[in-house]
């Protein structure tokens, strides 16, 4: 795996916390 397709994944594991985060809560914790 390239250090990009690591950071792509990584991206969108941050994004898909942020969004169940915000679905639960109505806010995203920071």
């Amino acid at each position: 795996m390239t250090a990009s397709e690591t950071a792509s994944i990584l991206l969108t594991d941050n994004k898909q916390a942020a969004e169940t985060a915000t679905s639960k809560d109505g806010i995203i914790d920071q």
